[in-house]
Order: structure tokens, then C-alpha cells, then sequence
């Protein structure tokens, strides 16, 4: 699945892919997250800002 995070007046729209896969009775969920070039973030405001999102 692909998604966005909606643009605002301060950030543009991002694109994130989502992945799914079973691992037994667990469903294991991979997100990626691909900043643009000339932007940073450090790790732990990205992990933080996906797994808000995961958490909605």
C-alpha cells in the first residue's frame, strides 16, 4: 500500500509504503518512510511520527 501524509502550509506531502506479512499468528507491518533530498530528520522523530500513524 502506498500512502501520503497530508500537505500542510509548512510541509509538503510525503509517500510512505506500507507492507504487510504474516509470521505465524503475528502480523509483522513495515513502513517506509523516504525523505526527499535537502531534508533530514533525525531517526527518532520519523519512528515516532510512523508509529503515531500505525497507532491511528
Amino acid at each position: 500500500m502506498k500512502a501520503k501524509n497530508t500537505a500542510t502550509a509548512f510541509q509538503r506531502a510525503l509517500p510512505i509504503e506500507v507492507f504487510t506479512s504474516m509470521n505465524g499468528n503475528l502480523l509483522d507491518v513495515e513502513m517506509i518512510f523516504t525523505l526527499p533530498s535537502g531534508v533530514g530528520a533525525s531517526k527518532d522523530t520519523v519512528k515516532g511520527y510512523l508509529c503515531g500513524g500505525l497507532n491511528q
